[in-house]
């Protein structure tokens, strides 16, 4: 009988460890460098007006650097970022006899940091630079803040698997830079790449493929050029490709 024990137990670990290992084949796990964001900034429509006190100049220059080509290095130069969560909060329900128990009352959603990688020119830095500047104005007009509809963008955050497809995304809403962190610079170490932290906020998120009514692969941003992209990046060695 404690042969027999023995070599059931035995058994089972190794059916434990082939499913194990059946996972890590059909599918894998999520890598944490398999990622893509799709940034849609602000348009700043007061910005564009014709009345001088509605008027913010780094409208206009976001908008140019939104279709020069830059905003694509700000995403293709993301190194980090993060898949947000969801905070619930509760309180003691004390209209009820015995033991009281948690009730939701409300939820939160925290801020995100994320991290870029710097052109030579800086130009991902004039970017978010301006954004901000569209949220709480500039000298020119007497530093007036503009209208929360103005300067709050979207932002979608993607979790690709080993073949560079979506298996996941989600959906900043109502989101900015809240901060743009300074830029630290020193003699000592001259083969260091410049990086520049960003903390965004947001209203809340929401799933892509669970609380929409179409499928992630539906919701693609510029299809064609994500595809291409992939196809460039594909061949470029996974150590490099964030460089």
């Amino acid at each position: 009988m404690a042969f027999g024990i023995k070599s059931f137990l035995k058994g089972a670990a190794f059916a434990g460890l082939n499913e194990f290992l059946g996972r890590g084949r059909d599918g894998g796990y999520a890598k944490p460098n398999r990622f893509e964001i799709m940034i849609i900034p602000p348009s700043g429509v007061r910005g564009t007006g014709n009345d001088a006190n509605l008027f913010n100049p780094f409208t206009a220059v976001t908008n140019k650097l939104s279709n020069d080509g830059t905003l694509r290095n700000v995403i293709f130069n993301c190194e980090s970022f993060s898949i947000p969560g969801r905070n619930l909060v509760s309180s003691p329900d004390t209209n009820l006899y015995g033991p009281e128990r948690e009730v939701v009352t409300a939820q939160s959603f925290g801020d995100i940091d994320s991290t870029f990688y710097l052109s030579s020119d800086l130009k991902e830095k004039r970017f978010f630079d301006a954004w901000t500047a569209m949220a709480a104005g500039a000298e020119s007009n007497g530093f007036a803040l503009s209208y929360y509809h103005d300067y709050v963008g979207r932002l979608e955050i993607y979790q690709l698997d080993e073949n560079d497809e979506r298996t996941f995304g989600c959906v900043l809403i109502d989101c900015f830079p809240k901060t743009v962190a300074p830029l630290a610079v020193s003699q000592a170490i001259a083969s260091d790449i410049q990086k520049l932290s960003v903390t965004w906020t947001y209203r809340y998120w929401k799933s892509l493929e669970d609380e929409a009514s179409t499928s992630i692969g539906t919701r693609i941003v510029d299809s064609f050029r994500n595809t291409a992209t992939r196809r460039i990046t594909a061949q470029i060695p996974s150590v490099l490709r964030r460089l």
